[in-house]
């Protein structure tokens, strides 16, 4: 588990799930703070999140919010320029921009009714294991119905296999001044019920 483990705070009933978050300075900026997920199961059978919520309870709460949609398409594309003018201004590799994952890019289908989605690590990697492609595609920009949030995305549904871990992550749009300090995952479950996890993020 990169970063620091969350502590329970409530369970309708124990899922034995550990979970952490991490934040990716790579990523982040005076604006935006990049956070990854890791969601263990402990268990020997799989486990299935049919939707998550992120709730922050700092003092500039209210002025933060996890980008989606559009909002999280302009910040990867915003993101994309940034980097093609690092990488020229200091000469660094193709491969300097990657912290030692799967490439995580955006990505869009016409074959699949224009959805979004956002490629993300794969659950082995250790570490933090990611990284931002230095493209997106046309197909982003051409969707005219994006979803909400890509398939790796912590508020995007998903299944935990038994034994296992999965990272998911999200981009946290923040005061300049204000540092985000902590966060509370709650996991809501396919069979109704829910987890709720306070993690440390500085």
């Amino acid at each position: 588990h990169p970063g620091k483990m969350g502590t329970v705070l409530h369970e309708d009933e124990p899922k034995q799930l550990n979970v952490s978050a991490d934040v990716q300075n790579g990523f982040s900026d005076d604006y935006h703070t990049f956070v990854t997920f890791t969601v263990e199961n402990k268990t020997g059978q799989i486990v299935r999140i049919k939707s998550a919520d992120l709730i922050f309870e700092d003092p500039a709460a209210k002025q933060v919010s996890v980008l989606v949609g559009n909002d999280l398409v302009s910040w990867a594309d915003a993101f994309e320029e940034g980097a093609k003018k690092r990488e020229r201004n200091r000469k660094l590799a193709q491969g300097a921009l990657m912290l030692g994952g799967a490439l995580l890019g955006v990505a869009g289908s016409a074959t699949d009714n224009t959805t979004l989605k956002l490629l993300g690590a794969t659950s082995g990697l250790a570490g933090a294991g990611w990284s931002i492609g230095t493209s997106i595609t046309k197909g982003v920009r051409d969707a005219h119905n994006p979803a909400k949030v890509p398939e790796n995305h912590v508020y995007a549904p998903f299944s935990v296999p038994a034994g296992l871990f999965l990272r998911k992550w999200a981009v946290v749009q923040k005061p300049m001044d204000q540092n985000l300090k902590k966060v509370r995952l709650n996991l809501a479950f396919d069979d109704d019920t829910e987890s709720h996890y306070e993690i440390a993020l500085d």
